[in-house]
């Protein structure tokens, strides 16, 4: 029951995919100081494309982010297979929501 109530939740609730982003305020203009991440553990992304949101680990060295994916397990994982179509996505860091996209 509570993975199909996490699918209409805003966001995720464990590090499981669930429900898409409707909270938080959305930063458009461009991220001059990349390191916005750093001194995190985990954050909050979803594809743009995508239908679901997914807590994860980051990764910053010098300023570039780095969402780390095991390509083995879970074996429905395949958010990283889709960035490689269209890497568009926003993530979601203190409250606040950041359009990316990767490098």
């Amino acid at each position: 029951m509570g993975f199909i109530l996490a699918r209409f939740h805003d966001g995720p609730l464990t590090m499981t995919s669930d429900g898409l982003f409707s909270s938080g305020e959305l930063v458009t203009e461009p991220v001059a100081d990349r390191f916005f991440a750093t001194g995190l553990d985990v954050i909050e992304f979803q594809l743009s494309a995508g239908s679901r949101s997914r807590t994860t680990w980051i990764l910053v060295e010098s300023g570039r982010e780095f969402i780390p994916c095991s390509l083995g397990f879970p074996p429905a994982q395949n958010w990283h297979a889709r960035v490689l179509d269209d890497g568009r996505s926003i993530v979601r860091v203190l409250g606040k929501r950041y359009e990316v996209t990767p490098e």
